[in-house]
């Protein structure tokens, strides 16, 4: 499944379903939750079957999406990027940005401690990438980021939390969802 989904360079026109996000969502928290510094997930939805278009944050707590930004040009401006640092054909349905809370991060964390959020945010795509898969889902990490882009989208003071990774999310190109 992780060689299908490292290939993948273009998503299915079928839209993810609102239960395939959730089930992902539920299943890949934990690493987030598990790292060395605390990583929150935003999900900006342009197309998932069974939810609203919005930026939102994922509540492990209550295990729900919390509405952040329901702003359809900084949503676009987002998926945009996506695209690019995906180097997909059209902008992703679904946008997971995986940010670092820095205002919750140790002060002797300070130079090395950079080091550990990245890989701590690594872990958690990792994560992202299987769970995905297992959903029959499609997932393409970023390789670039545009903080301040993310930091306005997301409603961020980017100096306090800040994104350090992004996954693009949809369904396979030339299947169905839950035929992968």
């Amino acid at each position: 499944l992780m060689a299908r989904a490292g290939r993948q360079r273009e998503f299915g026109a079928k839209s993810p379903s609102r239960e395939q996000l959730a089930e992902l969502l539920f299943h890949a928290a934990p690493a987030a939750t598990g790292s060395c510094c605390p990583l929150e997930l935003y999900v900006s939805v342009d197309d998932c079957a069974g939810l609203a278009p919005g930026i939102y944050r994922y509540d492990r707590a209550d295990v729900s999406l919390v509405l952040v930004n329901s702003d359809a040009a900084a949503r676009g401006e987002m998926q945009e990027h996506a695209r690019i640092g995906a180097q997909l054909a059209r902008p992703p349905a679904v946008l997971i940005t995986v940010t670092a809370r820095f205002d919750r991060i140790e002060r002797e964390l300070t130079g090395p401690g950079y080091a550990l959020v990245l890989r701590s945010a690594g872990a958690a795509l990792h994560t992202l990438r299987l769970v995905a898969a297992a959903a029959r889902l499609a997932a393409v990490p970023l390789a670039m980021l545009d903080i301040d882009t993310d930091a306005r989208a997301l409603r961020l003071d980017w100096r306090a939390e800040s994104s350090v990774a992004a996954l693009a999310v949809g369904t396979p190109a030339g299947e169905g969802a839950g035929t992968w």
